[in-house]
């Protein structure tokens, strides 16, 4: 399911900067059609097609420039606050749910992170696709995201405890205690 609802939330995000209505339509195909283990690696193509919708069709993950660094910076914020957390909360981060790599201390945190992704992809696109370098004004900026507000079980909550929330929900979920998991929408909220 969280496979599912990060291309929901990469959906929601091609929306709201009115991206391709066919990436978007053949996203919903995927996120549809997800089997257990992604064995299909809808995922992975999703990933591609949202990537390249968002940012053009010459944009390459992982390439050396202003936007990759943008992304890995703010998926690191992020990543780091999952993982405090995770740890408060007594679970071990290194236990993942579906990344499993023995060399990865962070499977779990890896797991969590992904519905949230998209709120680090879309300030990414919003504030830094113009700019040629990665400054500390964007910096500072990706590590007040944390502080803005997004909806999730229909409240209006900062990312922290967007985080918290769905943490609990997922562990909750894991434990028996309840039969859903509260997933969050990455639109940002400036109030």
């Amino acid at each position: 399911m969280i496979i599912k609802y990060k291309i929901l939330n990469q959906i929601e995000i091609l929306k709201m900067n009115n991206k391709s209505f066919d990436v978007i339509k053949k996203l919903y195909e995927f996120a549809d059609s997800i089997v257990p283990g992604d064995k299909t690696n809808r995922e992975g193509l999703a990933a591609k097609m949202y990537f390249r919708a968002l940012f053009g069709n010459d944009f390459i993950r992982f390439d050396d420039d202003v936007i990759n660094a943008g992304l890995n910076y703010g998926y690191a914020i992020f990543r780091s606050s999952i993982t405090s957390i995770i740890v408060a909360k007594g679970y071990l981060a290194n236990i993942g749910i579906f990344h499993k790599g023995k060399q990865n201390m962070f499977n779990l945190s890896d797991d969590i992170i992904e519905v949230f992704r998209p709120i680090v992809d879309d300030f990414v696109y919003k504030e830094m696709s113009e700019d040629i370098l990665f400054k500390q004004a964007h910096r500072e900026s990706l590590i007040q995201l944390a502080n803005k507000k997004i909806d999730i079980d229909d409240r209006k909550q900062t990312v922290s405890n967007a985080i918290h929330l769905y943490l609990d929900s997922v562990f909750n979920y894991l434990d028996g205690k309840n039969d859903t998991i509260l997933y969050p929408l990455p639109v940002i909220y400036d109030l």
